[in-house]
């Protein structure tokens, strides 16, 4: 996908020290959690750098929970931003059809209708990796 480092956040804390060997000892400037979950979402500030900012996409209706001392010790700003306008939606969907965004990075997982109900449970499993699954209606 054109990116030049991925870090995998295993919360054991080892993701920081590989970020910070990334980029010279610092922590990001802008971290964006477009998960959707809430314990993803608790954990990201901790990834946010001094005077950062942090920026959730991502929508979840659980309660999202951090200490206070790390976010005013770094003078984070917390911002949260709508995915999309629906005006956005014909232009990304040209840009799809054009070709100028690639989507098959972003599927991971497929699955016919038929059998989707039995491959739901594995799909739930953050060991399976899954970005975005794909039902396939015939």
């Amino acid at each position: 996908m054109g990116v030049d480092h991925i870090v995998e956040a295993k919360g054991d804390g080892s993701e920081i020290e590989t970020i910070k060997q990334l980029t010279e000892g610092e922590l990001p400037h802008v971290v964006i959690d477009a998960t959707g979950s809430n314990k993803s979402m608790s954990a990201a500030y901790n990834y946010v750098g001094f005077a950062g900012r942090l920026v959730f996409v991502g929508i979840t209706t659980q309660e999202i929970n951090f200490a206070h001392p790390l976010m005013h010790r770094r003078e984070m700003t917390f911002l949260a931003s709508r995915n999309a306008l629906s005006p956005d939606f014909p232009r990304i969907i040209q840009l799809i059809e054009d070709g100028k965004i690639d989507t098959r990075p972003w599927i991971t997982h497929h699955a016919g209708f038929d059998d989707m109900i039995g491959e739901f449970p594995n799909w739930l499993k953050p060991e399976a990796g899954v970005i975005k699954a794909m039902v396939a209606i015939d």
